[in-house]
């Protein structure tokens, strides 16, 4: 893991003013992961990466130019500045594009872990073989297709051309679990569970693998319902697809400045029911 991203991020910044930039930010990333696969009702081998790479966006008379790279070289980093600056000559200006200035923030605290940053390859293959046996141990009849206990750990960092620059490390676990039942012929629908966390202590892996174990048991039992008219519960996935995921779509602030958001101009407006409120 490279452990001076953020030096390079603002010597490429400092590259970039002298090729012809406005503005230029710099992003880089680098982490290792573990991960430990569930197919079939068994664990497979877990398999360790690591990777890195730089993101380069240069603003020149308004318009924006993009390179990146996953190679940490001198040559390829170079390139990737003088890439995105020539891009920049060619594409559309935009009023809207802009860098941030300096300002004071602060920094989200727990986003690394020092216990999940240490987990070993065969911990991560252990935690994996536990959510199979958490979701077997409820119901002979259940089938685990699919799963996955993944740890990242790595560092980021950000500097641009109007003076800012900081950096920071994190960590992550990601598990997901996929299965159904079978019971003399009769076959419950898929289901899927899935989390994470930045803490190890705030592991829910088998818990979330009892839960879905317990619904593809009980979804063997369902019956058709009749239509009706009043309240419906969404489940958490169900709830993403039909009220999160068009809401998010119409406040990013691209989908705004371009005219493709149907919140655009509706700032102060009511423009859904006032018994929804998200925050």
């Amino acid at each position: 893991m490279n452990d001076d991203l953020l030096d390079i991020c603002n010597r490429l910044v400092s590259l970039g003013l002298q090729m012809g930039a406005d503005e230029i930010e710099v992003f880089a990333a680098s982490q290792k992961s573990i991960e430990a696969a569930i197919e079939g009702n068994e664990v497979k081998i877990g398999r360790f990466g690591e990777s890195s790479g730089i993101g380069v966006r240069v603003f020149r008379n308004k318009s924006l130019g993009f390179s990146s790279t996953n190679s940490l070289t001198k040559e390829r980093l170079e390139d990737t500045v003088k890439t995105a600056i020539r891009l920049s000559k060619n594409a559309p200006p935009d009023m809207n594009n802009a860098l941030p200035k300096v300002m004071k923030f602060g920094f989200v605290t727990g986003l690394y872990d020092e216990e999940i940053a240490s987990l070993e390859e065969h911990e991560v293959i252990e935690k994996a073989n536990r959510m199979l046996i958490s979701a077997k141990g409820i119901d002979e009849r259940i089938t685990v297709d699919s799963g996955r206990y993944e740890s990242i750990a790595g560092k980021k960092a950000l500097a641009n051309s109007n003076g800012i620059g900081i950096d920071e490390r994190f960590t992550g676990i990601y598990y997901d679990i996929g299965a159904h039942a079978v019971d003399n012929g009769a076959v419950s629908p898929m289901d899927y569970r899935f989390d994470g966390a930045r803490i190890l202590r705030k592991d829910r892996s088998e818990e979330i693998s009892i839960d879905l174990a317990d619904s593809v048991a009980s979804a063997l039992k369902t019956e058709k319902m009749k239509s009706f008219v009043g309240p419906v519960l969404f489940s958490p996935l169900a709830a993403i697809d039909i009220l999160l995921s068009p809401i998010l779509f119409s406040a990013d602030s691209d989908n705004v400045q371009k005219g493709t958001s149907r919140y655009r101009g509706k700032k102060g407006d009511y423009v859904a029911s006032p018994l929804l409120t998200v925050v």
